[in-house]
């Protein structure tokens, strides 16, 4: 009798452990799956990396590359008249672009498209102006296309809200409601996004989580320009009051509120990051590294002077600025280490 209910037991045990054995465990904060990094997203995401290649998009083109900067390939190309490709991210085998189909500087008409690696089988996922991935759903600011019906109107992208969605663009979902919102990534684990008052100039900077729950705001300021989240901390961007042109870069704690001036900038500086205790930034000087604990200056690109665009482990992607009077003005983008040593020019595109 003991025997068999002996018996008995071992097979339910056994049978638990293959139950448990087959059924999908639950990834954790820490391996949150990204179509691209946070850090990209908040530079703007010109830029992502996917099986040690890099993807990028210059006007109306999306290009691969090796990290090595060999072996460049075209991988789409519309070839018309708009204004093109400038955000992109890679996600299970998919580049997903935004794509503004205007051409011109007055407007825009942005759309989310999808396309297999080698830049075939394209699928349009609707108006989107902003978006990011995380473990399987899209999350975006939707938007309306508004058309001029007139020679004095101007024809735009009216924002309805900040959406998650699955990855063929269905089962839409609105999180954060408002017509002022923007998503400035997410992380996998919170939401992170603004909301602006044309009004007063103020921007609101929130989390919130990834179902569009527990809202929470870490600070409103006026003439905010760009953002930066790293660790406990929030680092913004804004003009100094008493010269437009110098430029100011606060920490905020997170955790506290508490405020402090970390670096001001001669002159006009484009999205800017953070890492170890390092601000990194790129203007008219060139591509510059500060010690936030020393202060300590060093410039680390000459040529880099228009932003990055992307970092990917030891290799980064930046853009040159320079006038060339027969062509307009002239963007040249770059390949270099995260040394500051240039690797190569992998592309240019022109603003006339």
């Amino acid at each position: 009798m003991k025997q068999t209910i002996l018996k008995k037991v071992t097979v339910m045990i056994l049978s638990l452990a293959l139950l448990l054995s087959v059924l999908p465990v639950p990834a954790s904060a820490g391996t949150v799956k990204l179509g691209n990094s946070f850090v990209n997203q908040l530079l703007g995401f010109g830029s992502a990396e996917y099986n040690n290649r890099i993807y990028y998009g210059i006007s109306q083109k999306i290009y691969s590359i090796k990290k090595d900067g060999t072996d460049k390939k075209i991988l789409v190309d519309m070839k018309d008249g708009s204004n093109g490709f400038y955000k992109i991210a890679v996600y299970g085998g998919y580049i997903y672009a935004i794509y503004d189909y205007y051409g011109g500087s007055d407007s825009s008409d942005c759309q989310l498209l999808k396309f297999k690696l080698d830049g075939t089988g394209r699928k349009n996922l609707g108006r989107v102006n902003n978006f990011a991935i995380a473990d399987g759903k899209i999350y975006c600011t939707k938007t309306k296309h508004i058309k001029a019906v007139s020679s004095y109107d101007t024809t735009y992208n009216q924002v309805l809200g900040i959406y998650s969605m699955n990855l063929n663009g269905t089962s839409a979902k609105k999180l954060v409601s408002g017509s002022k919102v923007v998503l400035y990534g997410t992380d996998g684990k919170q939401l992170y996004y603004g909301l602006r008052n044309w009004d007063t100039g103020k921007t609101s900077v929130y989390t919130c989580t990834m179902k569009g729950n527990n809202k929470k705001k870490i600070k409103s300021v006026v003439n905010m320009e760009n953002v930066f989240f790293d660790k406990d901390s929030m680092y913004y961007q804004k003009s100094d009051p008493e010269d437009f042109m110098k430029q100011r870069i606060y920490q905020v704690n997170r955790k506290t509120g508490k405020e402090n001036l970390v670096y001001t900038a001669s002159g006009w500086i484009y999205p800017f990051y953070v890492r170890n205790n390092c601000l990194f930034i790129s203007g008219e000087d060139g591509f510059k590294k500060i010690n936030l604990n020393t202060g300590e200056e060093k410039i680390l690109q000459e040529k880099i002077t228009n932003g990055i665009r992307g970092i990917h482990g030891s290799v980064i992607i930046g853009e040159r600025y320079r006038m060339d009077m027969k062509a307009g003005t002239d963007y040249d983008v770059l390949m270099i280490t995260s040394s500051g040593k240039m690797i190569k020019k992998i592309g240019a595109y022109f603003v006339s």
